[in-house]
């Protein structure tokens, strides 16, 4: 009975589209710029060089997006950073559990994520995004985690 609970608790967190289709939203606000402007000067000859530098930046925001992935396996949390590194904090190393927001310099760095649930453990972090994340999803974590170490305080509004 325990391993068919245990199964059914190991789960990746699923993605919001918002940030990934978001920022080819942002990029038409200056194509539309340069098209208007292009249209009264008769010259397009800047698209040889803007579309394929998006598609570019594009790419690499989705490889560095899709990259980062949390996953619950075995009563572990799994975190794997769009760098590739992996960080694993089990359940009964949880020490605190907090929501926090970055500041200026932690936004501007883009090593963490703007809005998050952060899991501490000795000398680790795993940082779930609330952004990135659905938010079901989250809350089937934080409520797994609180099944598990009751005495662990979850943020408001997660379980």
């Amino acid at each position: 009975m325990f391993e068919q609970n245990k199964q059914k608790n190991n789960f990746s967190l699923r993605r919001r589209f918002g940030p990934i289709l978001g920022f080819p939203i942002f990029l038409c606000i200056p194509l539309i710029a340069l098209t208007f402007g292009s249209l009264k000067t008769n010259n397009f000859d800047w698209i040889k060089i803007v579309i394929p530098t998006f598609i570019l930046l594009y790419g690499f925001m989705l490889f560095f997006q899709l990259g980062y992935r949390l996953i619950f396996k075995d009563n572990k949390i799994i975190q794997r950073a769009s760098n590739g590194e992996i960080t694993t904090i089990e359940i009964n190393e949880i020490e605190n559990i907090k929501q926090e927001t970055s500041d200026t310099q932690t936004l501007i760095s883009l090593r963490r994520p703007s809005n998050r649930i952060t899991i501490y453990a000795k000398e680790k972090i795993v940082d779930v995004s609330l952004k990135h994340f659905k938010s079901e999803d989250v809350r089937k974590l934080m409520k797994i985690i609180h099944d598990h170490r009751p005495e662990i305080t979850i943020p408001n509004g997660w379980i």
